[in-house]
């Protein structure tokens, strides 16, 4: 049997990382988990990843670090529900895969690269998922821990929605914009 290089797996996924438009930061915060591939990726690789595959130098500067702005919209308030939950779905298998897994099905790759129209930036979806996944599982098993962003049903459709910690009963913007209009 062959066993392929770790480098090329980290160089596979690395790959796909940046044609969701993740940062060279993002990508090496991902990838240089240790439980990904039992080695860890280098700044230098996702830079150099990074400008392999979007043929310019990763942007520089601070990546995402509030939570106040995935409330700041109809549209982002579903895809970042949709990220998060995905990843609550596959948390077993780390943070690093359960935001690999949430991004590749939440955001598919176009033939010529990136993803068409995309709503949470790969940078912002890591954020969401690696400090709210964390305190959301720490939650599920400590009654005293509140995460700042939690999953609560919409009481409307049932499904997933983001929420701040004081909010006990939800509705998606998708029912509210429904409810309005059928005033």
């Amino acid at each position: 049997m062959v066993r392929k290089n770790k480098n090329q797996d980290i160089e596979r996924v690395g790959s796909i990382l940046a044609r969701l438009g993740a940062r060279a930061g993002t990508m090496y915060a991902v990838l240089s988990q240790k439980n990904m591939f039992g080695t860890r990726a280098s700044p230098t690789l996702c830079r150099d990843i990074y400008l392999q595959i979007n043929g310019h130098p990763s942007p520089s500067g601070q990546l995402p670090s509030n939570d106040k702005w995935y409330f700041e919209n109809g549209f982002r308030i579903i895809r970042s529900s949709r990220l998060l939950y995905l990843a609550w779905l596959w948390r077993d298998h780390g943070i690093s895969q359960a935001y690999i897994r949430s991004m590749l099905a939440c955001e598919p790759v176009d033939e010529n690269g990136g993803p068409p129209g995309q709503i949470v930036s790969a940078d912002r979806a890591w954020y969401l998922i690696s400090h709210m996944l964390p305190s959301m599982v720490m939650a599920t098993r400590m009654k005293n821990i509140t995460p700042h962003i939690r999953l609560l049903a919409c009481r409307s459709c049932g499904n997933p929605t983001i929420a701040r910690p004081d909010n006990r009963i939800m509705t998606c913007p998708a029912c509210s914009n429904k409810k309005d209009v059928d005033k």
